[in-house]
């Protein structure tokens, strides 16, 4: 196909034979302009349009430029000629395609004759929007225009051009396929009309809509004039036909700027219902998304049934007064609650990340509720009393590298940086708290915390991270995903420990109580070297076990033991706790002819109560004084006058009261008593 041909042709002033191919005659239209159409084209005379327009067929053509109106009142077509349109806006190049007598009138690319004739549109694989008669001035209502282009642009797969101006609209809705851009988020505004529609942008429903994008546009709501309107909103609703599925997928938003929305600025909702109803596999990046400046209305809501969904650069704030805080939330990820606060289903979130986002000035910033796998790296916190609150059980949540400056304060201490609720677990790892901080990250009967590597001022306090569990009547423990617990001494024998961490992660348990001691032994999934006896560790003693698949179970890493300091000067301590071989006590007042200290040498008990014990006939009979005193299961009897490795009771029935004169014999176990052996070391001459 040549460009121009005019060789081996007869040429004629009157009416010059010329080949020309359709995008020859396109780019020299487009480069000359209306102006120069509505000048050249009666110069032009006759040419030939080649074959991508008419097939193979090489005709002469002529050239006719007018408006929309005018063509549409046309009764003599010919099937050689092109018809520009000149209306502002609209300009355009069209041709009679006789063979179509079915095509409605769209205005933008097919335009229909009184008589029935069409002229279709000759035009690359973008749709401009005006060409369908939206005007972008501000106030005429878009709406008809805006929806017939996005219905052409399903049926020809093309995308859509939104040039600059203010388009307005009482809803968009989005198809499969078709892509939006605008001229730039300063340029491009989307205004709603006012009206009672809940979503300004939503999707065509059922769905899913899927493999489309928006970018470079604004976005502009007219708040409470449209109560509770969503800029974008996605609401997944189930197809009626198997596999049920619904919601937005695969779809991207890009340089996007939503903000005067008295709903929220981005709505993703889905409930699963029979099928695979979620919005998924979505990417907003570049993007200011500002909330309204009320308690209920949020810069992202996401609900449901969401996942794989990455926030890329965004904006994600309120917008008070200069220098102050809007009470409410930025964001909310969670479940769906009916109008009473029941959830609708269980469904929540999971695999939600935020890389490089800004969160600022709002009482709360991010809200997770239920939620699982809610990622947040390289983010900035500013300008906040609570940034971030996990509650219901979210799970497996990472701040990582993040950035909260004013942040973690509401100027009466009760501040905080992340609030980590009951059955919550998170990862938080090189953070830097700066600026006002009341707490940095708060725990209250959470699942399991990591902290590490975070920086914040010696100052800047946690609270609730460490727990404490107790161990429970068959001997085990659930330590769902800590690192370190306070376990409360208990004389039941710790044999088994339950927990989510993985192999070779380390669990430090450290003795706290009443009781005074913690024994912990084989029986269960502990693994202590054969030659070892049961541990005993005393209060603020601390034993480290790691997970190991081969051992089948937690292996004993290492003891941390604590040296005790008594006044004995020269002979060695008689104290009311356990001992363990190698346990040393230091002398703190050593003294000529006196020990620096002693070192245990044989594992002993001591001597734990005050009361008196003696033997009768019997090794099951107990004779205790003083009488009257109440004991629990478990409780030891031991005293003095009693020989040492004598077999002796242990209480089996909870709030036996054993009394001066009466034995005992409800007993569940008997157990050796030996007190501890100490030899002294660095005698002082």
């Amino acid at each position: 196909m040549a460009d121009l041909q005019s060789e081996n042709k007869d040429v004629q002033h009157s009416e010059t034979e010329v080949q020309i191919s359709r995008r020859k005659l396109l780019l020299s239209i487009g480069a000359m302009g209306m102006a120069g159409v509505a000048l050249s084209v009666p110069s032009i005379g006759k040419g030939r349009v080649t074959a991508d327009v008419y097939g193979n067929s090489l005709e002469c053509c002529d050239f006719i430029a007018g408006t929309i109106s005018e063509f549409r009142s046309l009764a003599i077509l010919t099937p050689h000629t092109i018809y520009y349109v000149t209306d502002i806006g609209q300009e355009g190049s069209f041709y009679y395609d006789s063979s179509d007598t079915t095509s409605a009138d769209n205005t933008g690319t097919v335009l229909v004759t009184a008589s029935g004739a069409r002229f279709k549109r000759i035009y690359d694989s973008t749709l401009n929007v005006k060409w369908f008669g939206a005007k972008g001035n501000g106030t005429t209502d878009d709406s008809q225009a805006i929806d017939a282009a996005l219905s052409w642009a399903l049926t020809s797969k093309s995308d859509l051009f939104f040039p600059a101006g203010t388009f307005v609209a009482s809803k968009i809705v989005l198809r499969t396929g078709v892509s939006i851009r605008g001229s730039g988020r300063t340029k491009t505004i989307l205004k709603p009309a006012v009206s009672t529609e809940k979503g300004f942008v939503t999707m065509e429903l059922p769905g899913p809509v899927q493999k489309m994008s928006i970018t470079e546009l604004s976005l502009a709501g007219v708040g409470s004039a449209n109560p509770g309107q969503n800029g974008l909103h996605f609401d997944g609703v189930e197809e009626q036909i198997p596999a049920h599925t619904g919601g937005i997928w695969h779809c991207n938003f890009d340089n996007v700027d939503i903000r005067g929305f008295h709903g929220n600025g981005i709505y993703l909702r889905a409930i699963n219902g029979r099928g695979d109803i979620a919005n998924q596999f979505l990417t907003f990046s570049n993007m200011a998304v500002f909330r309204d400046n009320h308690t209920s209305s949020r810069a992202l809501k996401a609900i449901g049934q969401l996942g794989q969904v990455t926030f890329i650069n965004v904006e994600l704030d309120a917008l008070p007064a200069s220098g102050s805080i809007s009470p409410g939330t930025n964001v909310e990820i969670s479940r769906s609650f009916d109008a009473s606060g029941i959830p609708e289903e269980d469904t929540a979130p999971s695999v939600v990340t935020f890389l490089t986002c800004t969160f600022q000035r709002s009482e709360y910033g991010v809200r997770i509720d239920r939620s699982s796998t809610i990622n947040f790296y390289n983010c900035w916190f500013e300008n906040l009393k609570y940034a971030v609150t996990l509650s219901a059980a979210a799970a497996a949540n990472h701040f990582n590298n993040c950035h909260f400056a004013n942040a973690c304060s509401d100027g009466a201490g009760g501040g905080y940086g992340i609030f980590i609720g009951a059955g919550c677990s998170a990862n938080v790892v090189h953070n830097h708290f700066v600026g006002a901080v009341d707490r940095t990250v708060v725990g209250s009967n959470h699942l399991g915390v990591e902290l590490r590597g975070n920086l914040h001022a010696a100052t800047a306090a946690t609270s609730g991270i460490t727990r404490q569990v107790a161990v429970g009547t068959d001997g085990s423990v659930n330590l769902a995903n800590y690192r370190e617990v306070l376990m409360n001494t208990s004389a039941t024998t710790l044999k088994t420990i339950i927990s989510t961490l993985s192999v070779g992660e380390s669990i430090t348990v450290r003795a706290w109580g009443s009781q005074g001691y913690l024994i912990i032994d084989r029986g269960g999934n502990i693994v202590i070297p054969s030659d070892a006896g049961p541990i005993v560790l005393k209060n603020n003693e601390t034993a480290t076990f790691y997970k190991s698949d081969l051992a089948g179970g937690w292996v004993l890493q290492s003891l941390g033991k604590l040296d005790i300091k008594v006044s004995s000067i020269d002979s060695a301590p008689i104290l009311s706790k356990y001992h363990l071989p190698g346990d040393l006590i230091y002398n703190s007042v050593p003294a000529s002819a006196g020990a620096v200290g002693w070192v245990c040498v044989r594992e002993g008990i001591g001597h734990l109560s005050s009361a008196t014990a003696s033997m009768t006939a019997g090794l099951d009979d107990i004779q205790v004084s003083p009488g009257n005193q109440s004991w629990s299961v478990g409780n030891k009897i031991f005293g003095d006058g009693i020989p040492d490795g004598t077999t002796i009771a242990v209480v089996g029935s909870n709030g036996v009261s054993l009394k001066l004169s009466q034995s005992c014999t409800k007993t569940q176990q008997v157990v050796p008593i030996y007190d501890a052996i100490f030899k002294p070391f660095g005698m002082i001459s």
